[in-house]
């Protein structure tokens, strides 16, 4: 489904009508109606509006689009998001989830079409931070710590 497909499922869920969504995001209609069918293609920032109007992450418009968006291009947060939610959305999640949990490898589809362990993939991204977002990721993984849902269970 391309991505002015899904704006146009997901405004029809939320009951908007384009002109709706257009005054949310200070557009006209028929601008939402080029994204819509695909005349014009909206840009990251303003896909984050659109979401986030339709109370949607941005994240479901281009992970479930046949764009062939480059998820390259997208920040670490988004592409660890999208790489999560393809482990949660597995049959097998519960599975993958315990076994990363336990330390095996997993490996994961990174953006350049290699594959990589889980491990390794987080580390590369780490890397590619400065010391301010390497703080904050740490700053994440300590605050995910203390989430019960997300601490290991000890056996």
């Amino acid at each position: 489904m391309s991505i002015g497909e899904q704006i146009k499922k997901y405004r029809n869920e939320v009951g908007l009508s384009q002109k709706e969504l257009g005054e949310k995001l200070g557009v006209s209609q028929a601008m939402i109606a080029q994204y819509e069918n695909e005349k014009r293609i909206p840009k990251r920032e303003t896909l984050r509006k659109i979401a986030y109007a339709l109370k949607i992450s941005d994240i479901l418009l281009l992970e479930n689009s046949d764009n062939n968006f480059d998820l390259s291009s997208l920040d670490f947060n988004d592409q660890l998001s999208i790489m999560l939610r393809n482990i949660i959305d597995n049959p097998n999640a519960e599975s993958i989830i315990r076994n990363i949990a336990n330390g095996e490898e997993y490996l994961v589809k990174a953006p350049n079409d290699k594959h990589l362990t889980l491990k390794k993939y987080l580390l590369l991204q780490f890397e590619k931070l400065n010391d301010n977002g390497k703080n904050k990721l740490t700053d994440y993984a300590e605050d995910l710590t203390k989430i019960p849902e997300y601490q290991k269970k000890d056996e």
